[in-house]
């Protein structure tokens, strides 16, 4: 059991969220020459980041799967993040960074995945090892939870947002989080300090994150 020591507040986490947020406004590789136009995409980093805050808050000795794609015969489930307790997964997690891809339908997403994971219930997915290659067996609890953290609550019509949130509620095993309400971290003023220490953190959200993952699964 890992000693309880927060590692990562929640500002913290923001500040790296802005952090990638502004490299990736830049060339991986440096000359004053080159400059870019669109920003590299962040989704895969951004993952990366939560899964490394979730590694350092959480008491549990789990092991995080980042972007692995589980398979059951023909059927495939790829969450972003997999949180694995002793060889068996026990919640996964969909990190979006707001919700301006799906402001109208984000709702029949949820209930169209609370049916899908049913089917990934009590079984054995194969997995393929990202670095080695090798196969190997990951095995589902009896019943888990998919989790959807959103990042940020811009790009929406709070109307809306408080919609979706409403109807999620109603869902088994969806939850979503809205941990950032007021701010992006895609931001482009001057005063990063400032930005970085005025954001608005739902406490709430993060609070119910921690609750859920140190809840007793049945495997």
């Amino acid at each position: 059991m890992k000693e309880y020591i927060i590692k990562m507040s929640p500002k913290e986490l923001f500040k790296e969220l802005v952090k990638l947020y502004r490299n990736a406004r830049n060339p991986s590789f440096y000359h004053p020459s080159i400059k870019r136009g669109r920003s590299h995409t962040i989704a895969s980093k951004v993952e990366d980041l939560f899964a490394f805050f979730l590694s350092l808050n959480l008491t549990k000795d789990y092991q995080f799967l980042v972007d692995q794609p589980l398979n059951k015969g023909k059927k495939q489930f790829y969450p972003d993040i997999s949180i694995i307790d002793n060889g068996t997964l026990v919640h996964a997690f969909d990190i979006k960074t707001d919700l301006g891809w799906k402001r109208n339908e984000f709702s029949n997403f949820c209930r169209d995945k609370n049916n899908e994971i049913k089917d990934f219930f009590d079984s054995e997915l194969s997995a393929t090892d990202g670095i080695s290659k090798e196969k190997f067996i990951v095995k589902t609890a009896r019943e888990f939870h998919y989790h959807i953290v959103i990042l940020s609550g811009k790009n929406i019509r709070q109307e809306k947002l408080r919609e979706h949130l409403e109807n999620i509620d109603k869902l088994k095993y969806i939850h979503a989080y809205v941990l950032f309400p007021n701010e992006h971290p895609n931001y482009y003023g001057e005063d990063i300090g400032q930005f970085i220490n005025s954001v608005t953190i739902n406490e709430e959200d993060f609070r119910k994150i921690e609750k859920a993952l140190t809840r007793k699964v049945r495997l």
